[in-house]
């Protein structure tokens, strides 16, 4: 027997031992190439200690200007919604709902802050936050935070920031349920 012979023999011996040749007619399984669905992970409610805080496209100066926030309370979770509490020590920013959308990533309202960054000028940050839950106690996103100014001294506040008012800055973050 030729060496071509054989191998006309082999390769389709071959393919029927290793599941090639006619395509799997069971469709039970699905049957299509889509990914697997992805499990929701509901978030435990609780406070969640902030960590890695990092700045990019920081129009803003952010990172030089801004104190980071150090916590978010989830205060109501389940069905897909979120409602938290974003705290700067002791001190509450303010709040916001998010909801769920692709399994595990929540889009949050904007959630809006002032404080007076000169007597008479004020500063307030828009903030549109999106994370993503890792675990029932752990979760990464960043914060599109955009800074606009009010007041007298807008000017002398603006010479902080590489481009002025308004500016834009995106602050990263990760984090896990407090013990």
């Amino acid at each position: 027997m030729s060496l071509v012979s054989r191998a006309f023999y082999f390769v389709p011996a071959l393919l029927i031992a290793c599941g090639g040749g006619e395509p799997n007619k069971d469709d039970t399984a699905g049957g299509d190439d889509t990914a697997p669905e992805v499990e929701s992970i509901t978030p435990s409610e609780g406070s969640y200690t902030i960590s890695n805080p990092s700045f990019t496209e920081d129009n803003c100066n952010a990172q030089m200007n801004l104190t980071v926030p150090t916590e978010f309370n989830f205060t109501s979770v389940g069905d897909g919604q979120i409602s938290y509490e974003l705290y700067e020590g002791p001190f509450l920013l303010g709040t916001a709902q998010c909801t769920e959308g692709d399994a595990n990533i929540y889009t949050c309202d904007t959630l809006n802050t002032s404080f007076d960054a000169m007597p008479g000028t004020t500063i307030t940050i828009d903030a549109d936050a999106v994370f993503t839950i890792s675990t029932t106690d752990s979760f990464a996103g960043n914060a599109v935070l955009a800074l606009s100014c009010a007041g007298a001294d807008c000017a002398t506040v603006a010479s902080n920031t590489p481009k002025g008012f308004p500016c834009t800055s995106t602050w990263h973050y990760e984090a896990n349920l407090s013990q």
